[in-house]
């Protein structure tokens, strides 16, 4: 008689599953260079016009921090707080979530977000200009203002970029202030020009592709102590009376007084 088979699956191990997260950065980081560098499928169309290019890779961008950070939002507009109405900057991206407050106004990719709801901001150039680092860096020097004031004094732990990075999409002409920033982990580039092909530059989406993981995982830590500590009281309404103030004593001596007669 044959030896019987066992219909059992192989034991199951959740380490089979288990990704290292260098390699997964990796994985993103090579998943965001492929979408970048697919406009070679426009250049029959538009040919090499870096500008064009630039736009198409700014769009992919947008569309890859979405998915990075899901199920945080991912809105062009400004962030809001007491202090600046009526004069907030422009931002490319925001990073946020309806965490206290919905947004004060949201329509399609704008939104005008409070500041207690914002998470990070990216500031996104399609292509470097003359300028482009001095752009950049005046954008981010709204971290701290913007982002949770002084989350990096909380932390100083932290080196790479804490709530606010500078994106050019493809490097054509970077000025000094902008290789500063790069050096300095506050901007990346992501492609670079190589005559008329634009090569990816892998430092520049790891660091991408890092700052964003661990913006998403700041926020999920931020919004779980917000659901443990924040105090859900209406000052109007009637609050209920303590335990104590039940009086059940007084019915139990009733019906023994009635007993005893």
């Amino acid at each position: 008689m044959p030896p019987s088979t066992s219909l059992r699956s192989p034991r199951y191990s959740a380490e089979q599953d288990h990704m290292e997260p260098r390699k997964y950065l990796n994985l993103l980081g090579r998943q965001l260079a492929h979408e970048l560098t697919a406009h070679d499928t426009i250049r029959a169309f538009v040919g090499s016009h870096p500008v064009l290019i630039g736009n198409y890779a700014e769009e992919s961008t947008r569309n890859f921090i979405s998915r990075v950070v899901t199920p945080l939002k991912v809105s062009t507009g400004t962030i809001l707080y007491e202090g600046n109405i009526g004069n907030p900057p422009q931002l490319d991206a925001i990073v946020w979530s309806p965490i206290l407050v919905p947004a004060i106004f949201e329509n399609a990719n704008f939104a005008i977000v409070p500041r207690g709801s914002a998470h990070g901001f990216l500031e996104i150039k399609s292509t470097s200009y003359t300028g482009t680092g001095e752009d950049i860096a005046e954008k981010l020097a709204y971290e701290d203002e913007l982002i949770r004031p002084g989350l990096r004094n909380n932390h100083p732990e932290l080196e790479d970029p804490v709530g606010a990075l500078g994106v050019v999409c493809v490097a054509t002409k970077p000025d000094k202030k902008l290789r500063q920033l790069v050096e300095e982990k506050r901007a990346v580039i992501l492609l670079n020009l190589d005559g008329d092909r634009a090569v990816p530059n892998p430092d520049g989406i790891w660091t991408l592709v890092n700052f964003l993981t661990l913006l998403r995982l700041r926020a999920i830590e931020y919004e779980g102590q917000l659901r443990v500590n924040f105090p859900r009281i209406i000052p109007d309404a009637p609050q209920p009376k303590p335990a104590t103030a039940k009086k059940r004593q007084p019915a139990r001596n009733g019906r023994k007084a009635k007993a005893g007669r």
